[in-house]
């Protein structure tokens, strides 16, 4: 079975973390200054600040934006319960706004049907690789936080999601993400701050004071991997384009709809989601193939618990979707395998129907 998603994990990766265990110095110091250092470069903000997922990077940015009891924080519907829960820590109310034109993504129209007078942050999560240009949501004058925890290293215009106006972006680091540390986050900003405030947040030692604290440290380990990771970006980002096209090709004739690279954008594809009302007989059938496919959202945030949104856009789009195989590890054997058993799948549903 090829599995949806696998890390690309090679000798030099082995031999970064292997220096950190031999060298005894476990805790984060030295190679999570580094990593912070060469993301925020990568990126083009000034200042950084690692935690130990992307998780508790969103709350921690969100608790350090003032956000708490008795405020809203606008998110998407069609995204990971992340956001759902990283809001719900800090004590706010989190606002779920529907997709709009683009189904993966809410606008500023969806936005400001969501809007109350206790809105304190929007979150902005750029899915699936994507670069979408957010100037219409920075123009409501909220302060704007870009989720890119699927988006490192994609473009718009020539500038790189998390660098797009925001007042602060998160990373994320999680073993299948764009680059793998196994676990962990990333806060950057221009404000150095609100990046002191994350730092104050994510380590309680030596604190003897009334504030909240927590051990939200990364890792020697896991910034080592990271790092090394990050060198490798740029050829990981072209490889998975190059797989994008391959698949775009080969299933041009079909009835699905396919991810679309926007004019003035560089997609990195960390999903292919396609598109069709048969999401569920196409998946079966593909792993009868063997080939692993996935819904890229578990539910919409509009069906859990606690929330009474309406989001009839983001609903189509979980009702619509499936993520199939696409990252650097994938050899080009597996990737033809891929995209024949998705035309073949596909063109066997429509025979039947």
């Amino acid at each position: 079975m090829i599995p949806h998603s696998k890390p690309l994990i090679d000798s030099r990766d082995i031999r970064a973390v292997v220096e950190v265990l031999e060298s005894g110095m476990l805790a984060g110091n030295r190679k999570v200054h580094h990593f912070e250092s060469a993301l925020s470069a990568c990126i083009n903000r000034t200042y950084a600040a690692a935690t130990s997922s992307g998780t508790s990077a969103l709350y921690a940015v969100l608790s350090a934006l003032g956000v708490g009891k008795d405020d809203d924080v606008v998110i998407p519907a069609y995204v990971c319960s992340s956001l759902l829960y990283a809001v719900r820590m800090t004590g706010a109310n989190p606002i779920v706004a529907d997709s709009g034109d683009d189904p993966f993504h809410i606008d500023a129209d969806t936005i400001s049907k969501a809007l109350t007078p206790k809105v304190k942050v929007i979150i902005f999560p750029h899915l699936f690789g994507s670069a979408n240009d957010i100037r219409d949501i920075i123009a409501l004058g909220i302060p704007v936080v870009e989720d890119c925890a699927l988006s490192l290293g994609s473009e718009l215009n020539g500038v790189k999601t998390g660098n797009l106006g925001s007042r602060a972006a998160v990373f994320s680091f999680y073993a299948t993400k764009v680059i793998a540390a196994g676990e962990g986050g990333m806060v950057v900003s221009d404000d150095k701050s609100l990046i002191g405030r994350v730092r104050e947040l994510t380590d309680y030692a030596d604190k003897p004071d009334s504030a909240m604290h927590f051990n939200f440290k990364m890792t020697d380990i896991a910034a080592a991997l990271g790092i090394s990771q990050l060198q490798k970006l740029d050829s990981m980002i072209e490889r998975r384009r190059e797989l994008a096209k391959r698949y775009s090709k080969a299933m041009d004739s079909t009835d699905l709809i396919l991810p679309v690279e926007k004019r003035s954008e560089k997609h990195i594809f960390y999903r292919y989601v396609v598109r069709t009302e048969h999401v569920e007989k196409l998946r079966n059938l593909i792993r009868e193939r063997n080939v692993s496919a996935e819904r890229p959202v578990y539910l919409p945030l509009s069906r859990y618990p606690g929330i009474s949104a309406a989001c009839p856009r983001a609903e189509e789009a979980w009702q619509t979707s499936l993520s199939i195989p696409l990252y650097p590890a994938l050899s080009d054997i597996e990737a033809e395998m891929v995209a024949d058993s998705v035309f073949n799948s596909i063109n066997e549903i429509n025979k039947g129907d």
